[in-house]
């Protein structure tokens, strides 16, 4: 949502930030709803293409199926992949490529079936993105798992330590959206221009009178070893 946007834990904050601002990302084209399934998901999609071709997208993150581990009735894996595929052949008929997310690994309410479930949805949707040209595939899986957990739980688990990838075993932290975010980027990076439009040093400074350009940060090189939190901080 909008108030994830711009934050540390929006995963677009960071592909836009990780691109040097090759690519953007408007909230207006923010199509996530909470607690859909890929049905749902699957019903919305020729309203949410219209808003994209009316904008110009050129590219849709599809990141979806992890609600359809707790959905009742179950929903299958066969399932969730079979609405994936109508949704990228869909975007891909508009001309607007998908950028397949596969479900991020989540200790959070996880059943030994749905650890399973999980699994075969994500091996799923990544044979089915191989299989159609034009679907492409951003994927953390390996940056964000602890690879000595048998159940294939996030690094952090259900904590919301300083290291961990989630902040509650569900939704990514800092570290997690970074993952997601750079995995984006690297999906596309063939297509993106060779120009970025990052603030080029200290001077470049929004002013409404003569940069209207500019940063709106106060230090956009985050330059220093100290700062007030909402007054330009540089951090340390």
């Amino acid at each position: 949502g909008s108030t994830i946007l711009m934050r540390s834990i929006g995963y677009m904050a960071w592909a836009i930030c990780l691109s040097k601002g090759k690519i953007n990302f408007s909230n207006d084209l923010n199509f996530g709803v909470s607690g859909q399934t890929t049905e749902q998901i699957l019903a919305r999609t020729p309203s949410a293409i219209s808003s994209m071709k009316a904008q110009g997208t050129q590219f849709c993150v599809v990141h979806a199926a992890t609600n359809d581990l707790s959905a009742i009735p179950t929903i299958a894996p066969a399932t969730s992949v079979a609405n994936l595929r109508s949704i990228y052949t869909q975007l891909l008929a508009a001309g607007i490529s998908p950028i397949a997310v596969p479900v991020l690994p989540r200790s959070f309410s996880m059943t030994a079936s749905q650890i399973l479930r999980l699994q075969s949805t994500n091996n799923l949707i990544r044979s089915m993105a191989r299989s159609i040209p034009g679907v492409l595939v951003a994927d953390p899986t390996l940056h964000i798992t602890d690879q000595a957990n048998a159940s294939g739980f996030p690094l952090g688990a259900n904590t919301a330590s300083a290291t961990a990838m989630t902040v509650d075993g569900l939704h990514p932290s800092t570290r997690g959206a970074y993952w997601l975010g750079y995995e984006i980027v690297q999906s596309i990076l063939a297509f993106l221009p060779a120009q970025s439009t990052q603030t080029w040093s200290q001077a470049d400074l929004y002013d409404a009178t003569d940069n209207q350009s500019g940063s709106i940060m106060l230090n956009p090189m985050m330059a220093g070893t100290a700062g007030t939190l909402g007054l330009g901080a540089s951090g340390q």
